[in-house]
C-alpha cells in the first residue's frame, strides 16, 4: 500500500508508515508513492495499537520500547513528569511497566538513584532493556507492590492499575494490552495510604496518577497529609501530590 493511500486512515497509520520508512510523519508528503508493508496496516485495522506495531513510543524525550508485556505510556503520564520539579536523592518508580517514568527521569537528572519495581517479571525485562537502550543505570526489583522493597526514598511515583472492571471492558485495546497493568480501582491507593509512609524519607513526595473520577476519593484517603489534586490538560482530575 502506498503512503498516499494511508492518509485517509489517520494518524496511527501515518505513524506506522513513518516508522517503516524511517521518516518523520511530516516528511511523508514527500514520499507519497513509497510502499508500506500491507501486513502492518492489516494489524492496525485489526485493532492492534500502533505503538506495538512500531515497537516503541517517544516519552518525555526518551525512546521507550513497548510490546504486549507492558502498558503503552499515555500522554497524561508525560504530564505527570512535568510536575516533578528539581528531583533529588532516591526515586522509586512503582508499578513501572516499561520503565518510562524512572528511565526518563534518570536520563534527565543523572544524579538520581532510581529504582524500578513491578510485580511482572515480563514487564521488568522490558524495563531493563529500555534502561540499556537509553544507557542509564537503574535498579530493578520484582515486587508485589512494596513487599520486596527494602530501601526508603525521597520520591515515589506510581501510576498504578486504577481502572474498574466495567471500565476495562470499554478499553479498545484490551485484547492487546496487559489487564494486570489496568485493573485495580482504588485498591492500590488504599495500599499506598497504609504503607507509603514507611518507604518515604522525611518530607518525601508521593506522585500519583489517578482515574478522572477518583479525585475526591483518593484525596480523602491521604488525609491528613499535605496533598494537592492536580488536573490534566483536559481539565480532569488526574494527579495527586502528597508530601509526608
Amino acid at each position: 500500500m502506498k503512503v498516499r493511500d494511508l492518509i485517509s486512515l489517520g494518524h496511527d497509520a501515518l505513524d506506522v508508515a513513518a516508522a517503516f520508512l524511517g521518516k518523520k510523519r511530516l516528511e511523508l508528503y514527500m514520499y507519497l508513492e513509497e510502499e508500506v508493508d500491507d501486513s502492518l496496516i492489516d494489524r492496525l485495522r485489526d485493532g492492534e495499537p500502533s505503538a506495538y506495531i512500531i515497537g516503541y513510543v517517544d516519552f518525555f524525550d526518551t525512546r521507550i520500547r513497548v510490546d504486549p508485556r507492558v502498558l503503552i505510556p499515555r500522554p497524561e503520564t508525560e504530564e505527570l513528569m512535568t510536575l516533578i520539579k528539581n528531583p533529588s536523592g532516591r526515586v522509586l518508580d512503582l508499578c513501572c511497566g516499561s520503565g518510562a517514568i524512572g528511565i526518563s527521569l534518570k536520563k534527565k537528572y543523572p544524579a538520581l538513584d532510581v529504582t524500578l519495581a513491578d510485580i511482572s517479571g515480563a514487564a521488568l525485562d522490558v524495563a531493563k532493556q529500555n534502561a540499556l537502550d537509553n544507557k542509564v543505570d537503574v535498579h530493578c526489583v520484582q515486587s508485589n507492590f512494596l513487599e520486596s522493597i527494602k530501601e526508603t526514598f525521597d520520591i515515589i511515583i506510581c501510576n498504578p492499575p486504577y481502572v474498574t472492571e466495567s471500565e476495562w471492558e470499554e478499553i479498545a485495546t484490551k485484547e492487546y494490552e496487559p489487564r494486570l497493568a489496568f485493573v485495580g480501582g482504588l485498591e492500590f491507593y488504599q495500599k499506598l495510604r497504609r504503607e507509603a509512609a514507611s518507604f518515604l524519607n522525611e518530607k518525601g513526595r508521593l506522585y500519583l496518577e489517578i482515574g478522572a473520577s477518583q479525585g475526591p476519593d483518593v484525596l480523602a484517603l491521604f488525609d491528613p497529609y499535605s496533598r494537592r489534586l492536580i488536573k490534566d490538560l483536559s481539565g480532569r482530575d488526574r494527579f495527586l501530590l502528597v508530601i509526608y
